[in-house]
């Protein structure tokens, strides 16, 4: 590794390295300890198996174990090693003396048996044999013998020697494996605890794992508390008697020293609390409120913080705490605190994920389209309700350009992704592909999502399916074009009026009613203008209804100034405006002018009907066969002998004036009419009622009946025939006795003959009735076609007999051309529907009622009719059809209305937004459509009167709703605001809701309807913004990086507070300056500009470094990442950059190489001369006791010196600046520091031809002896070095009341500094001086000398790393370049300056200023 990419720690690990090896090279002997011959040191008493068949020589090995040697042995003996292995079974020894041949087996088998017996492949035996035989040592060795001895060679030495041996090998394995294990236990109980991924389980293994292991009585983990307070967090203990968990612990004589110690990771153990001499009093007092004998202290840190404490306490008795606990604990505490992190770790990573799963179950439960894509356009996540939406189950291969059509990708890519990626998100409309290839109509927001850089990472979608909302507004739009074209052609008369009674609309029904101009042509015209001859009356309705009155009359009487009577049906009502005035009146006319005429016929036509009915004298009766009513004309009351309006119809009238003996088979016969459905027609005898006199008379009837074919009404005609009745009576009488009187009733058949022709003139009568009958039948069609009815009669062919107007214009045909021509013939796009009714109504005689057709109007094939037909059969004598009637009513109008308001349920049923009506009085729903009904949980068809305003409101929007919204809408008509539903699971939803109060023409409130559209995600999406804003904001407000923006001609356009906070600008002092001209060094401008037009024309230089200015001035080195700005269509409009200070990164890299290069340089050139000289001595060029070799070890010897010296220095230095070396201040005496400053450098000055000369004054500080002597030696071997022979060096010191005040340096200052620069003075100061506070008594240490003096320039950097004055300095005088570095630190650290003075030629002065607290002479 190059030395320029060492670290810092790396490179003075290598000086210690080296340090040691200088050392080793000057002859420095390192303290080794000798290697003695392995005994076992302990006293305790070994257990030695000894099995041997002879007795002589178990005596022999007995006694050479037990004399003269200081370990005690338990020895155990057996001749036979079956005995031998079954005492093991119950004690392994410690050493095995086993003789090889054995009566029952030889070593090697019990060997093997020992083995299978114990598991241990080696076995802490020596082998006893007689025979050296080579193969038989290592096959003995091979089965886990350690050492084996020669019978013939054994002595009490050699048997001492190798028991000792193998006791150390089986100690050694011991350790190792005791070792082993416990790194195992280590492992296995912090995989334990790092197993474990919630706090408390990970506490809870540790002190249950530890104290199985420690065999402590109590382990805790303390935990330190924001308040500093400790909380006992967690314990295991023996005895419950011991518990002291949650307790909160302030340790009030707890030494606060101890608390940094932690922090940097030191451990702590009491063995004794009772003995332990570094507790206070009151520290021993509170351990044993704990109960606490001995502690073990591990500090668990988290991170760089210190989280708690690791505590194993003895409760009964003290415990001498070994090496291996402290590591074990120490290394279970890091275990704990990687697992601490860890576990917060995955509790923030389970709460992040777990915020993500409710955020990804939501937008898999949305039925919005929610998809990811990379940049490059790959589809890489779809919700279900996409795939759904675009018909699609897998999206492998899946891309953005095969789900958009064209027109819709280059919305999204000109328009969409730019202004996300510029603003973050983006909202419009486009369009899917569904897999049928439809298109989609969508409504899409577009998040970009970006790195920490500005690279667009993917783009997120959210689309919601408008199909329903676009056929909403196309239907809407259709439907506002309707009532445009209603409130033009309305089917009546509509004007508005001002409150001056001028026109401001009028439909054209209006124009056409009144035969005026055109709409154009009455607009802003007086009503009273046009029309002059409006009567008083109706200019004084006019006034009413501007005061707020309702009128209306059915029918009235407007007479034209030209004396044209027009009929009127009227309406007149007031507007308002949205301040609840009346703006003027509309009055809403139909002109009934026609229909007055035609009831006006009508009723001549039933006039000229009841005349005919009183001359031919005939009774007319209907009766109403369900409720008995019947109504009779005045002939009737006549034949009855009624007198006219003095008695009420009814049914029991008519069976009381039957004759007795003719009422049954009267009856008889109209039941049976009835059951056959049949006319009906009987003659039967009456008396009258005024006279009692008995008349015949002749009913003939029809019967009526309703749908199920039940006969409801008969309408009959009646006759008096009692003079026919007679004549055929008489004439039955005279032809019985004609015979025997023809002669005689000659006369009377003259007579009878007269009235026979009486009775011809009667008949001729009837016909002449039924001829009026007749002309009234074609009245009654003309009057129908008046009334817009059309009737026709046709015969069973389905020919026309009789058509009236009406009906014979909705056929296109005259009348004529009617009559005669079957239904086929003339309207055969109908006929098909028709023909199959009427053959059915031949054949079952039963009348078809209301049936509605359509079909193309015959006059306007493209224009749908519909009307409403009836047809019914007119029977003839026989009871059979002759012909079919038909009643044709035209309801196109009607059907076009019910169409339209079809289609508004339609819409209102269909749509998504919640749409209801409720009673203004009692508040209960009166409707609600589907929407809602989904919202509240009800069926289709369940009833709804129920549900209330409160029931679906949640109360804070009940509160609104009642106390804001209804008012308001009840005053102005509309309310518009934001509320909330609840649905049927309580939850609320957030809507758009508007409120329409109706009033239905009368004077108040009647019904309350309420528009309510589901805002949950438009609100969510506006928070998601919001947020995305405030988070976008915050960022460039709160982050640590300069962010500025720029327009193309290098304008700012943006700078955040980063800048201005680093620069001291304002924001009015950088916004619209240029860039280049105010914040750039001269010197980098043009090269940055020319970067600058690379990026905007290339997107070249993503990213580069600069300085750039601050407003003092000072140069700031930035590096920066820049990202060009495009607007929607793609064209650059700027840059944003965001830029880091590395100003002190970049100082101190180069300080770094700096520093590598000297240390390099100054390492390498003692180094050089070294390696030379050792290379002559080595390869016996020169001799080393010659006078050239002694030379040459002199000069490998002052190189060594010198690297030692330069080692130490840096290494001091190092220390020094990182805080590694404490300073141990006490008071010490200035004469003192003098006086041995002098002594040690007296020899230096002597050899140098120097006079030292020094001013003592005996004063007391408050420093580290050492380190200030350290100082001053430094600053008398410099001078010393650098004065001229025979000239004087000064040290003096003195008391002054403030610090002399250098003067300012205009070097920069270090990164090293952590004070301001000192106020000006006489002598310059080095950056990293502290100010010194005012009135503060200082000492002030002069070291002057007579040399050649420093150049004025270098009287600042002398104080700076490996900086001399002259280069050949180092050779000359033998200095590293460190010592004044070094003297200025520990100058620092005691709160002092250090500076120098010079004039070249003369000599210098430096000057050392320390603060004193107090200053006393001698005391």
């Amino acid at each position: 590794m190059e030395d320029c990419y060492k670290t810092k720690a790396q490179l003075i690990a290598e000086l210690e390295v080296l340090r040691t090896e200088l050392a080793v090279l000057k002859g420095e002997k390192l303290s080794r300890k000798t290697l003695e011959t392995l005994e076992v040191s302990e006293s305790r008493q070994y257990t030695i198996l000894l099995v041997d068949d002879s007795e002589s020589d178990r005596i022999t090995y007995h006694r050479y174990l037990t004399h003269n040697y200081p370990h005690l042995y338990q020895i155990v003996e057996f001749d036979h090693a079956e005995d031998a292995l079954l005492w093991c079974q119950q004690q392994l020894p410690d050493v095995m003396l086993i003789d090889y041949f054995l009566p029952d087996m030889d070593g090697l088998e019990f060997l093997q048996e020992f083995k299978q017996q114990t598991g241990k492949d080696r076995i802490p035996a020596i082998m006893i044999t007689g025979q050296g035989n080579t193969e038989i040592a290592v096959d003995l060795f091979k089965s886990g013998a350690q050492d084996y001895l020669d019978k013939n060679r054994i002595n009490a030495t050699s048997l001492h020697q190798a028991i000792t041996n193998v006791l150390h090998q089986t100690q050694q394995i011991q350790q190792q494996e005791w070792q082993q294990q416990r790194q195992q236990l280590i492992t296995k109980t912090a995989l334990s605890i790092r197993n474990y991924l919630n706090l408390e389980d990970i506490l809870n293994t540790t002190v249950t794992e530890i104290r199985s292991i420690l065999e402590s009585e109590r382990i805790i983990i303390y935990q330190f508390q924001a308040d500093g307070t400790g909380l006992v967090v967690k314990e295991s203990v023996t005895d419950p008697a011991f518990s002291i968990l949650n307790w909160v612990i302030k340790e009030e004589c707890f030494p606060e020293m101890w608390i940094e110690p932690y922090r940097q990771g030191r451990t702590r153990t009491i063995n004794d609390v009772n003995t332990d001499p570094s507790l206070t009093e009151c520290h021993r007092e509170f351990l044993a409120s704990l109960m606490i004998q001995a502690n073990l202290i591990v500090p668990i840190i988290q991170g760089e913080n210190l989280w708690g404490l690791l505590i194993a306490h003895e409760c009964t008795a003290p415990r001498q705490w070994k090496s291996a606990d402290v590591e074990f604990m120490n290394q279970l505490a890091i275990q704990v605190g990687i697992a601490i992190q860890q576990a917060l770790l995955i509790e923030k990573l389970q709460t992040e994920l777990a915020r993500r799963q409710r955020l990804t179950s939501i937008l898999e439960a949305t039925p919005d389209f929610v998809g990811m894509a990379t940049p490059e356009g790959k589809v890489i996540w779809l919700n279900p309700a996409a795939k759904k939406m675009m018909g699609i189950a897998d999206i492998n291969d899946f891309t953005v350009f095969k789900s958009h059509p064209q027109w819709a990708l280059d919305i999204i890519y000109h328009q969409g992704i730019p202004t996300a990626i510029e603003i973050g998100s983006w909202l419009g409309e486009t369009a899917i592909f569904h897999q049928d290839g439809s298109e989609i109509p969508v409504s899409q927001l577009i998040v970009a999502h970006k790195s920490a850089d500005g690279e667009l990472l993917f783009t997120s979608t959210i689309m919601r399916d408008i199909r329903q909302q676009k056929l909403a507004e196309t239907v809407l739009r259709e439907r506002e074009q309707q009532l445009e074209l209603f409130a033009k052609y309305a089917p009546a008369g509509i004007a508005m009026f001002d409150r001056n009674m001028c026109y401001v609309i009028a439909s054209q029904r209006w124009i056409d009613d009144y035969q005026l101009e055109s709409i154009a042509a009455i607009i802003g015209k007086s009503h009273y203008e046009i029309f002059s001859e409006i009567p008083e009356r109706w200019r004084q309705i006019h006034q009413r209804c501007l005061g707020g009155a309702v009128e209306k009359c059915e029918e009235d009487l407007f007479v034209r100034a030209d004396g044209l009577n027009q009929w009127l049906r009227w309406e007149v009502r007031p507007w308002y405006n949205s301040k609840n005035e009346i703006c003027g009146i509309i009055i809403f006319s139909e002109d009934i002018t026609e229909r007055k005429q035609l009831e006006q016929s009508l009723k001549a036509s039933e006039e000229r009907l009841r005349l005919t009915l009183d001359l031919t004298g005939i009774g007319s009766r209907d009766w109403n066969l369900q409720t008995h009513e019947c109504l009779w004309n005045d002939n009737l009351c006549r034949i009855w002998g009624l007198e006219l309006g003095k008695v009420l119809p009814n049914h029991v009238i008519w069976r009381e004036q039957i004759h007795p003996d003719d009422l049954e088979q009267v009856e008889q016969k109209l039941y049976k009419a009835l059951q056959t459905q049949t006319p009906y027609q009987t003659e039967y005898r009456i008396y009258k009622k005024n006279d009692g006199s008995l008349h015949w008379v002749m009913e003939k009837a029809n019967f009526l009946y309703d749908e199920t074919g039940k006969p409801v009404r008969m309408l009959s005609i009646i006759l008096d025939i009692t003079e026919r009745k007679r004549v055929e009576i008489e004439l039955q009488e005279l032809n019985m006795q004609l015979e025997l009187r023809v002669a005689e009733r000659t006369a009377q058949i003259a007579q009878a003959n007269d009235k026979l022709q009486r009775e011809l003139l009667q008949r001729e009568q009837l016909e002449r009735e039924l001829r009026n009958r007749e002309q009234l039948l074609d009245g009654f069609f003309n009057a129908a076609s008046q009334a817009n009815v059309g009737l026709s009669i046709i015969d069973n062919n389905l020919r026309f007999l009789k058509i009236n107007q009406k009906l014979a214009d909705i056929n296109s045909y005259p009348v004529e051309t009617h009559l005669g021509k079957s239904v086929m013939e003339l309207i055969p796009e109908i006929a098909t529907k028709i023909l199959p009714l009427l053959q059915t109504l031949l054949d079952t005689k039963q009348p078809i009622c209301n049936w509605e057709i359509s079909s193309p109007v015959p006059s306007q094939p493209e224009v749908i009719g519909y009307w409403l037909v009836s047809y019914f059969p007119i029977l003839g004598e026989t009871g059979n059809p002759v012909a079919i009637g038909s009643i044709i009513i035209e309801i196109t109008e009607r059907k076009r209305l019910e169409i339209e308001r079809e289609k508004l349920i339609a819409i209102i049923e269909a749509t998504s937004d919640i749409i209801a009506t409720v009673a203004f009085d009692t508040q209960k729903t009166e409707y609600i459509n589907k929407a809602g009904r989904r919202l509240v949980g009800l069926a289709e068809n369940a009833p709804v009167s129920h549900l209330g305003i409160a029931d679906v409101h949640p109360q804070w929007a009940l509160e609104i709703i009642q106390n804001q919204a209804i008012p308001y809408a009840v005053r102005h008509g509309v309310w518009m605001g934001e509320t909330a539903f609840l649905n049927h699971e309580g939850r609320e939803i957030p809507i758009s809701q508007v409120l329409i109060a109706h009033t239905f023409g009368s004077n108040h409130t009647q019904y309350i309807s309420t528009i309510a559209r589901d805002i949950t995600k438009p609100k969510q999406i506006e928070a998601t913004l919001q947020e995305s804003n405030r988070r976008w904001k915050s960022l460039l407000d709160n982050v640590q990086l300069i962010v500025i923006g720029l327009d193309t001609n290098a304008n700012v356009d943006y700078a955040n507070p980063f800048f201005l906070q680093l620069t001291g600008y304002t924001q009015s002092e950088v916004l619209g300056k240029n860039w280049f001209n105010n914040f750039l060094p001269q010197s980098q401008q043009n090269l940055v500009k020319i970067c600058f037009q690379e990026v905007i024309e290339k997107n070249f230089h993503p990213h580069y470094q600069n300085q750039i200015l601050s407003k003092s001035g000072e140069e700031r080195m930035i590096a920066w990442s820049n990202t060009v700005l495009r607007d929607p269509e793609g064209s650059t409009i700027g840059t944003i950059s965001i830029g880091e200070d590395i100003t002190e990164r970049y100082k101190l890299e180069r300080m770094k190489a700096e520093f590598v290069s000297v240390v390099s340089h100054e390492l390498r050139t003692p180094l050089t001369s070294m390696q030379a000289a050792l290379s002559l001595l080595y390869e016996k060029i020169i001799d080393p006791s010659s006078p050239e070799g002694e030379a040459t070890i002199e000069i490998a010897t002052e190189g060594v010196d010198r690297l030692v010296r330069l080692v130490n220095d840096i290494l001091d230095l190092e220390r020094l600046e990182s805080g590694k070396i404490n300073l141990e201040k006490r008071l010490c005496n200035t004469t003192d520091l003098i006086n041995t400053a002098i002594d040690q450098m007296q020899e230096m000055a002597n050899q140098a031809g120097i006079t030292l000369n020094s001013t003592t004054l005996s004063l007391q500080i408050l420093a580290d002896p050492d380190r200030l002597l350290q100082v001053l030696i430094n600053l008398l071997s410099n001078a010393i070095k650098f004065s001229y022979p025979d000239s004087n060096v000064w040290l003096t010191v003195e008391a002054v009341s403030s610090s002399p005040q250098p003067p300012c340096s205009p070097a920069p200052q270090l990164p090293c500094s952590p004070a301001p620069l000192l106020p000006c003075s006489s002598a310059p100061l080095p950056p990293c001086s502290p100010a010194p506070l005012p009135h503060t008594p200082y000492l002030l240490f002069k070291v002057k000398d007579q040399g050649r003096g420093i150049p004025s320039h270098s009287l600042e950097s002398i104080f700076e790393r490996f900086h001399q004055v002259d280069a050949s300095d180092s050779r000359s005088k033998g200095g590293t370049g460190l010592g004044l570095a070094i003297c200025r630190n520990i100058v620092q650290q005691h709160g002092g300056s250090i500076w120098a003075e010079s004039v070249l030629g003369e000599g210098s002065t430096f000057y050392v200023t320390l603060p004193i607290e107090r200053v006393s002479n001698g005391e």
